[in-house]
């Protein structure tokens, strides 16, 4: 609980940033905002690795937790995932797919992976969501694909 405006404060499973006393309110304002942001991440990560979605894609500005983020709730989840990092190819793609179907497959870094139409065609498959035992649902595919904004253009 904040107890300067009685607001509650934000889940942060336990971890509590170590704030400078010499940061301005803007300053506060901003890692508030971002930890709002990382939480958000946690969850969907947390839906991820439950099975009740399918994928997940992130997109935001280099270097502000994205993969760092969604790598520790995993482990934080106990989720078996295979983390794949800037490049990729459709048939690689597949192949990880088929090789490891009931893990988390985290595409780090990958914006190729974006423009590949045969890679575009194995993402939405994938993300489709047929389940093994042929009920309606997520299936077992699961994908967290983060982009960093300065690469993407």
């Amino acid at each position: 609980m904040n107890t300067t405006t009685g607001d509650p404060a934000p889940a942060t499973h336990g971890v509590e940033p170590d704030l400078p006393q010499e940061l301005s309110q803007r300053d506060r304002g901003h890692i508030a905002s971002l930890e709002t942001k990382l939480q958000l991440v946690r969850d969907y990560t947390a839906q991820v690795a439950g099975g009740y979605t399918t994928g997940l894609y992130l997109f935001g500005e280099g270097g502000i937790g994205k993969s760092f983020t969604v790598v520790r709730e995993l482990e934080r989840q106990k989720a078996d995932y295979k983390l794949f990092n800037s490049r990729m190819t459709g048939r690689g793609l597949y192949n990880s797919l088929e090789r490891f179907p009931d893990s988390v497959h985290v595409l780090e870094d990958m914006e190729q992976v974006t423009r590949d139409r045969g890679a575009q065609g194995v993402l939405r498959s994938a993300c489709w969501g047929q389940r093994k035992d042929g009920g309606r649902g997520p299936g077992p595919a699961h994908l967290i694909t983060g982009i960093s904004a300065q690469y993407s253009q």
